[in-house]
């Protein structure tokens, strides 16, 4: 049985009720009824967007003069006339008006007429539209042929026919009769009667009522009685053609709506029958509200009230937030009930009726859809009212297809009305309200096929009609729970959807319960059973293909029709896409998802799906374009740890490295520097140490210090090098642990036998000179630490303590904020090993400031009472005397500038060099130091200094003491040193020191002569220049308060005169090359004071 044949060809639409209704019939949207009382009735059809419903509603009554019943209405549009015959009279009444023709007189002793319906057989777009029409008149004994136009009736010709006509059609050149006992054809070119059959052949007296229709151009349909009920003949002029109809009675009339042709039954039962095949298509069951006694052809297409087929393409809101709406089967049904059943379902009234649809518009705010009328051709006339015979509608022949599970055949009746609609919108002069109609109905058909596809599990064709029906793709989203996620409760709470569909939306709640429903039980269950398990798994990834798949088709369509998507809709797409590609392990595809829609990817939602099917790489991609850099950092670390394997992330290490480099955030670098720390301390550290502008507290760098030495010793000693030297933090308890660091390394090394026995002294040294530590007065110009730093050639040990002793000692040199005691306290021990180390401290010395209410006292300078120590040991225990040269010119510094930055160069120690070359920077933030002390003091101190220094050395040779004498011997007391000079050196050893001190008193006496006279000749200048500037000014004359010249006295008078003189003079002598400030013309008017009498007084 092919789909067309399951079709219902044939609907009943109430048009018109409660109307004492004979006959009637349309053209276009106007309907003409004809009553029993005589009256002619003209109703209109009204298209409604808002209630009351559509429907046919009364314009024109026209009442006949004889008051009969009216037996035949024929339109004849064509000439612009209806005739109607009653009381065998043809009246001829104006189309559309109704109004009485003035022109054509009604025709008299008619038994019945027909015109030519040659023009029926036409589609009505090629209806031609000729001037006159052929009328048939038929009276008791001839019949007549006329020719009728719009404004007169012209006679034709007469047929003589005795035997009287019952019924009549007329086609082309033939008109087909019916007596009262035979069917006959009557040839107008040949004006001759042919016999056919008759109209009953079962033996009987029963009167049969004729029944005949025209099929086409001189073709004709007769029936006659039988005893199978009755049997129908297909004639052309007089010829049979086709088959025969064979029906289960006879008919009490009978029309043709090719290819159809409808017989209505004694027992009000329409039967529609095949014109082609002769078989049964469909039957109308009798209703029990109208009784039907006639079928009649109408003359053009009629319009049928389409609400109930049109209000399932209303649009109402659907609700994704809100599963437990108002259930819609109502609405569904409603909409359904008239046009869902093959049988003869009627359904629509004139009559506003308040339905379940009406009613449930409170429920879901609706949109009037554009409403597509049904036509119709053929008229069911009952006692009171008027049905339309209507074709099946579209929608409602697929509604039939789907309910029987034909739907392949409703793909192709949907593609079919796709071609046509693409036809109609080429053509010209078409409607817009035509075309948006017809695709609004594609749409509909496509979606209701889509989802009844995936109901069935019939997934890739599911999402090819959905697409087609241009689903919005959220209604398909929300099928998969595990997808979604949150994205929908992020878009738009509601959609528009047709309301025929809300219940089948509604039914469908995800794919596995679609998939679960439609697999078969198995033992011992469904889910357990291996088949079903397996077939649930393959309709699984059929679901999911077909989600990628529409996706896709969907965001390309927004691409070609240049019609952007909105920001949420997307968000739903690629990220829904990204993880069924991660699913799906296409990760090149994958991956050019995340390089062209980065932003529109939902980071929170697909990195779970990423990390379970391993695509890391592809998070990290998407991770790096958001600049996410500590989730970033963390994929890199777990790749690096093994935790996580890919393939794609090469060097995580360096990358985390690079990354950490680039960025500014503190926050971010300590965390993941820390991180690095136990995997690459080196790289780690330097991390941490180059953090950049975020300059933190101490409280800050102090804990991330206690971290690190948590993770690594190494690393954290040396950051706590890092703070001291570098960040030059200020704490005294980091340079406290700094130094109590290099002490502790400083005594580890020398517990080595090798490294001790380098450093005694050359008399307990071991024989092997390579390995003996030979500093001796020879070469005493060198500083000791100079000498250590250019030892080469031994073993790394020994390197290594040699650097960690320069190191030391730059150190303690430099800081001033660590625990001199005891630092000492543990290096004392050694003196005899680490007697330089020993003699920094001894020479360290505390300065502080002591504060009284009005002022600041100058800086005290308090030592610890080891100088002379300390010089012992450079001298004596050392034999170093640049450097004991050096600790007294530099009052108390062992090491001098000079030295440190050797050290520096030559060790590669330069930030424990600049403590000592650049104090300020350790310093910063202190109390004054030495630096900042007075001169004087500074003076004082360097001299006692000196003193000790030559009492040390009176012991050694004159060569020591007169290189001492000759480089800081000037800022000593000549006769100090000569009191302190033994006796038994000679004169040679201190002519040098003599000459230049005797040079020196001379040099300061000349220079202080100088500068007296150079004095002298400035104050003189003052004084001219001062004079001038008096001069110019004049006196100034005081005079005394009215009413006081009693109280001045003599004294007090010329005291003012005195004091301003003073005054003048302080002033010129602050002044040097004074200009005149006193204009010219007042200069004579000046007035000299009475001391001043020239420039000699002055």
């Amino acid at each position: 049985m092919s789909a067309q044949s399951m079709i219902p060809p044939y609907h009943l639409q109430q048009l018109t009720s409660n109307v004492k209704e004979l006959l009637g019939n349309t053209e276009g949207t106007e309907l003409y009824i004809g009553c029993s009382n005589g009256s002619l009735l003209r109703y209109a059809f009204i298209s409604s967007l808002v209630d009351p419903p559509e429907g046919y509603q009364l314009l024109t009554h026209q009442s006949l003069p004889s008051n009969k019943p009216i037996e035949q209405i024929y339109i004849a549009a064509s000439v612009e006339q209806v005739l109607v015959l009653s009381d065998s009279q043809v009246y001829f009444f104006s189309f559309p008006n109704l109004e009485p023709s003035t022109e054509i007189n009604p025709i008299r002793h008619v038994a019945m007429f027909t015109l030519d319906e040659t023009q029926r057989r036409q589609t009505p777009d090629r209806r031609p539209r000729p001037q006159e029409a052929r009328l048939c008149i038929l009276k008791r004994n001839a019949i007549n042929l006329y020719t009728l136009s719009a404004r007169r009736l012209q006679f034709r010709k007469e047929i003589q026919f005795p035997l009287g006509a019952v019924i009549a059609r007329f086609s082309g050149a033939y008109l087909c009769i019916a007596t009262r006992e035979t069917y006959q054809v009557i040839d107008f070119e040949s004006n001759t009667s042919i016999p056919l059959l008759p109209l009953s052949q079962v033996q009987d007296e029963t009167w049969v009522n004729p029944a005949m229709a025209v099929i086409s151009e001189d073709e004709f349909l007769i029936m006659s009685r039988n005893d199978a009920g009755s049997l129908g003949v297909f004639i052309r002029g007089a010829d049979p053609v086709r088959g025969t109809l064979t029906l289960s009675a006879h008919p009490i009339h009978i029309t043709c709506d090719y290819p159809y042709v409808a017989a209505l039954l004694p027992n009000g039962s329409i039967e529609i029958y095949d014109v082609e095949t002769q078989s049964l298509c469909q039957t109308l069951s009798p209703s029990r509200e109208a009784e039907f006694h006639t079928l009649e052809k109408c003359t053009g297409l009629y319009t049928v009230p389409s609400n109930a087929q049109t209000s399932i393409l209303e649009l109402v809101e659907f609700n994704f937030s809100e599963p437990d709406l108002p259930d819609s089967t109502e609405i569904e049904e409603e909409a359904t009930r008239s046009w869902n059943s093959s049988n003869n379902t009627r359904t629509g009234s004139s009559t506003p009726q308040e339905t379940t649809s009406q009613r449930s518009s409170q429920l879901y705010p609706k949109k009037k859809s554009r409403k597509s009328p049904a036509n119709g051709t053929v008229l069911a006339i009952g006692t009171d009212c008027v049905y339309g015979l209507t074709r099946s509608t579209f929608l409602q022949q697929v509604d039939t297809l789907i309910a029987a599970h034909k739907l392949k055949e409703v793909a192709m009746i949907a593609q079919e009305q796709q071609k046509k609609l693409d036809e109609i919108k080429r053509t010209s002069g078409v409607s817009v309200f035509e075309v948006e109609t017809q695709s609004e109905e594609i749409s509909y058909v496509y979606q209701r096929l889509g989802y009844q596809c995936l109901s069935e599990t019939i997934f890739e064709d599911a999402g090819i009609h959905l697409f087609r029906g241009n689903v919005d793709p959220r209604f398909l989203v929300r099928l998969f729970p595990s997808l979604r996620g949150t994205l929908l409760s992020t878009s738009a709470p509601s959609l528009r959807i047709f309301s025929g569909l809300v219940q089948q939306v509604r039914s469908l709640e995800s794919i596995e319960t679609i998939i679960k429903n439609y697999t078969p039980h198995l033992k011992p269950n469904t889910r357990s059973a291996p088949p079903t398990s397996e077939l649930r798994r393959l309709l699984a990834v059929a679901a999911r293909d077909m989600l990628r798949d529409y996706l896709r088709k969907w965001k390309n369509k927004a691409i070609y029709s240049r019609e952007p998507l909105s920001k949420e809709m997307c968000q739903i797409i690629d990220t829904i896409q990204a993880k069924l590609f991660a699913e799906k392990e296409e990760t090149q595809e994958l991956y050019a998802l995340v390089d062209s829609a980065e932003e529109d990817i939902v980071l929170s939602e697909v990195e779970d799906t990423f990390i379970r099917t391993g695509q890391y790489n592809a998070l990290l991609k998407l991770c790096q374009k958001r600049g996410d850099h500590d989730k970033v950092l963390e994929i890199w670390s777990k790749v690096a740890d093994g935790q996580w394997t890919e393939e794609d992330i090469q060097d995580p290490l360096g990358k985390m490295i690079n990354l950490l480099s680039e960025v500014k955030e503190r926050e971010l670098i300590q965390k993941w520097g820390l991180w690095l720390v136990q995997r690459v301390p080196e790289a780690g550290l330097k991390l941490l140490m180059d953090m950049e502008g975020k300059r933190s507290s101490k409280a800050d760098d102090i804990a991330l210090l206690s971290q690190l030495e948590a993770i690594n010793t190494e690393a954290g000693q040396r950051f706590l090098e890092h703070l001291v030297l570098t960040r030059n933090n200020n704490d005294t308890n980091l340079h406290s642990r700094l130094a109590n660091l290099y002490v502790d390394r400083l005594l580890s090394g020398l517990e080595n036998e090798e490294v001790l026995d380098f450093f005694r002294d050359s008399e307990i040294s071991l024989p092997s000179a390579r390995l003996g530590f030979e500093y001796s007065i020879q070469n005493a110009n060198i500083p000791f630490l100079n000498h250590l730093a250019t030892i080469v050639d031994l073993p790394s040990n020994i390197l290594e303590q040699i650097r960690s002793r320069c190191r030391t000692a730059l150190f303690l040199q430099g800081s001033t904020r660590y625990d001199l005691e005891q630092i000492r306290d543990k290096l004392k021990p050694r003196e005899d090993i680490l007697a330089f180390e020993v003699a920094i401290l001894d020479g360290k010395v505390r300065y502080f400031i002591l504060s009284c209410t009005t002022h600041v006292v100058d800086i005290k300078v308090m030592q610890l009472g080891r100088h002379m120590e300390a010089l012992q040991l450079l001298v004596h225990t050392l034999r170093d005397t640049s450097s004991a040269d050096a600790y007294c010119a530099l009052v108390g510094c062992a090491i001098s500038p000079r030295v440190a930055q050797f050290l520096g160069e030559k060790l590669q120690l330069q930030p424990w060099a600049s403590l000592v070359t650049n104090p300020s920077l350790e310093r910063k933030g202190r109390s004054p130091t030495l630096d900042s002390t007075s001169e004087t003091a500074t003076e004082n101190m360097r001299r006692k200094l000196l003193r000790v220094l030559l009492q040390i050395l009176s012991s050694a040779t004159e060569t020591h003491t007169a290189r001492l004498l000759n480089a800081q011997g000037g800022k000593l007391d000549v006769l100090d040193i000569l009191s302190t000079v033994p006796s038994s050196w000679t004169l040679n050893a201190l002519s040098s020191f003599l000459a230049r001190s005797m040079r020196q008193s001379v040099h300061e006496k000349f220079e202080g002569q100088i500068l007296k006279s150079l004095c002298l000749g400035q104050n003189l200048e003052v004084q001219e220049n001062a004079y001038s500037t008096l001069l110019d000014q004049g006196a100034i004359i005081e005079e005394p308060i009215p009413g006081q010249e009693r109280q001045s006295t003599t004294a007090n008078e010329t005291e003012p005169e005195e004091v301003s003189i003073e005054k003048k003079l302080v002033i010129a002598a602050d002044t040097v090359n004074t200009t005149d400030i006193i204009p010219n013309d007042e200069k004579n008017d000046t007035i000299l004071s009475p001391g001043l009498k020239g420039k000699n007084d002055l």
